[in-house]
């Protein structure tokens, strides 16, 4: 895989061409952050012919957040070509936030989602990560 977030403007159909199929392409991050490339990225990488996907950088602490986070990152995304589901990037703890608040928030958010897109979201993270910092390890 990949990552090609500092690359500035990128080639997709270079990146196609380097044999990848897919892309997942950040989107946006907290509440507020949405990535100022974010719909060249998508219409590019749709137009070079890759299956597209979007990701939300997590940082919700408690379900209000996680919902406003969701919702932050559908209007980011919605109107843009994709056939790969959404996904939600776990990879930080808040500050004095416990494994029963960070698993209800993601599951929130998880939840916030789904019915938009009629499917599954993803949820992309690490073994440590997921049996470390949340609950029911």
């Amino acid at each position: 895989m990949t990552f090609l977030r500092y690359q500035g403007q990128i080639d997709w159909e270079a990146v196609r061409k380097s044999g990848r199929r897919f892309a997942f392409i950040k989107a946006t991050e907290g509440t507020t952050w949405v990535d100022p490339r974010l719909s060249a990225n998508g219409r590019g990488a749709d137009r070079a012919g890759l299956a597209v996907g979007y990701y939300h950088f997590f940082r919700a602490a408690d379900p209000k957040t996680a919902l406003e986070e969701a919702e932050a990152f559908w209007r980011a995304i919605r109107g843009l070509p994709f056939v790969l589901p959404p996904a939600l990037d776990l990879e930080v703890v808040p500050s004095g936030t416990s494994p029963q608040a960070l698993s209800r928030a993601v599951l929130a958010g998880l939840q916030a989602i789904e019915p938009r897109i009629e499917a599954r979201p993803l949820l992309y993270s690490s073994l440590y990560f997921l049996q470390n910092r949340l609950e029911g390890r």
